[in-house]
């Protein structure tokens, strides 16, 4: 336990150390205040682009360091820049401490999801290989890049990896304590990543390998607990976003992009089931992924589209 201890805490330096060295990235700009505004004023909307937990942990962080809140004039729907200039200039004698207080947060987080590498690794193949394991995180370049800024990657990783592993525990012993955790995992992530609703899938997908392994514990249970942990998404993103605009008309929110405008058009009286925020951050992302509306660089040219080959090349590159 003390090689463990030693590397956590070098970890935590170490990203510490980086987040010295590295001025305030353009995501940053608006992630941190996003934050700031949510906690203190429930607005949800001035940056709608992630939903508000792993924002709020750092916000919470930056207001105990000090931080002063943006001019409530630089606060409308999707300004995320005018509110990150506003938070800017209105802490401008205090911009270093108020950024490295949000990212000693997400170097935590760094520091939790290494925790758990270590126990998973040492619980599947012994002792020396969780050391191995947590002592590669604990050196890995993207790791520390990721842990030394304020942003949502580390926080989608910390919850994404969490609930795999517990909904994993889950399935194989059906013990509900075990289903009690995927669901606290589960919850946390969708409210860090829109893309969390992955994770759902992920886990009928792991289901239905264990059963055609012998190794699901119980097939009913497994098919009731699904359900629930659907419930447990959708309840933690209406409490997390604390109702806003839930129940309310479709045809009331100033939608962007042309699938939720279509939806809106055909259905103008269905009521929200989930609250206003995060849907105009699905009509955000939804409006990004149409032709023409995001321009990207990818080897060697400029390009309107998506391209198949991204992913591949990225991971490759990595």
């Amino acid at each position: 336990m003390l090689w463990v201890g030693l590397l956590l805490a070098l970890h935590f330096a170490l990203a510490l150390w980086v987040a010295t060295k590295n001025s305030v990235s353009f995501d940053e700009n608006f992630h941190l205040p996003a934050g700031v505004v949510a906690l203190t004023r429930g607005d949800f909307t001035s940056s709608y682009a992630q939903p508000p937990l792993a924002r709020e942990l750092c916000g919470a962080a930056a207001l105990a360091a000090g931080a002063r809140l943006p001019d409530p004039a630089s606060e409308a729907p999707g300004d995320e820049r005018r509110l990150g200039e506003s938070f800017m200039r209105r802490n401008a004698d205090r911009f270093t401490r108020v950024f490295m207080a949000g990212r000693a947060v997400v170097a935590l987080m760094s520091v939790m999801l290494a925790w758990l590498l270590w126990r998973l690794a040492t619980r599947w193949y012994g002792a020396r290989a969780g050391l191995l394991a947590l002592a590669a995180w604990t050196f890995a370049p993207e790791a520390l890049a990721h842990a030394s800024v304020v942003g949502v990657d580390m926080p989608t990783a910390l919850t994404g990896f969490g609930a795999v592993i517990a909904g994993h525990a889950w399935l194989r012993t059906g013990r509900w304590r075990a289903w009690a955790a995927s669901a606290a995992w589960i919850a946390a992530a969708f409210l860090v990543r829109f893309s969390a609703v992955q994770l759902l899938l992920v886990l009928v997908v792991l289901a239905a390998l264990l059963a055609w392994r012998g190794r699901l514990a119980s097939a009913p249970r497994t098919v009731l607990g699904l359900a629930l942990l659907g419930v447990v998404a959708l309840l933690a993103v209406n409490v997390g976003y604390r109702f806003t605009g839930t129940g309310a008309a479709l045809r009331t929110v100033p939608f962007n992009s042309a699938n939720f405008q279509a939806l809106a058009h055909r259905f103008p009286g269905l009521p929200l089931v989930l609250p206003r925020g995060y849907v105009q951050g699905l009509d955000y992302l939804s409006y990004l992924s149409e032709p023409g509306r995001k321009v990207s660089y990818f080897l060697g040219r400029m390009r309107e589209g998506p391209d198949w080959r991204y992913f591949p090349v990225a991971l490759a590159a990595k």
